[in-house]
């Protein structure tokens, strides 16, 4: 189970990414190279995105990985596949799902959860969300009823 957030990376990576259906490599992948934006925002403050999601302290990862806290989620696969937002929280330990993110339920304590995809709000599960380049993926928490709703579009002239 998950605290409060800021969520760290977890400890175990290599059974945080089997559990994803993924496996550590010792050089990130050239078939696919993409990247995507993940914000993740409770209240109006924003919380950070753990670095070396999917990295191991030997420095193996995941095709789908973060390196920093900056938010941007990086797709360096050997192979060109489907990846999902699901995915990258199961790496990443922190439970996502239709309405739910950490420990955040639509409905819990007045709780809304919602996820916006390049501004357009997402419908379904947040797992089930496919991985696409710059993509601005942004899960809104709000916890006093009001609605969500999606933040300033991320501009990617400025991601490095």
């Amino acid at each position: 189970s998950v605290g409060a957030p800021p969520w760290p990376a977890p400890a175990d990576t290599a059974s945080a990414v089997r559990a994803a259906g993924l496996s550590l490599d010792p050089e990130m992948g050239t078939a696919m190279h993409i990247h995507q934006k993940l914000r993740i925002v409770v209240d109006g403050a924003e919380v950070p995105v753990a670095q070396n999601i999917g990295v191991d302290a030997a420095g193996r990862m995941s095709g789908l990985h973060t390196h920093d806290s900056t938010g941007i989620v990086h797709v360096e696969s050997a192979t060109v596949r489907d990846f999902t937002l699901g995915q990258l929280f199961q790496e990443w330990r922190v439970p996502l799902g239709e309405g739910r993110i950490g420990t955040f339920a639509e409905g819990k304590k007045d709780a809304r959860v919602e996820a916006f995809v390049n501004g357009k709000k997402a419908t379904g599960s947040l797992a089930s969300i496919r991985l696409k380049d710059r993509q601005d993926i942004a899960i809104v928490v709000t916890r006093d009823g009001s609605a969500p709703t999606a933040p300033t579009p991320f501009d990617w002239s400025t991601a490095s």
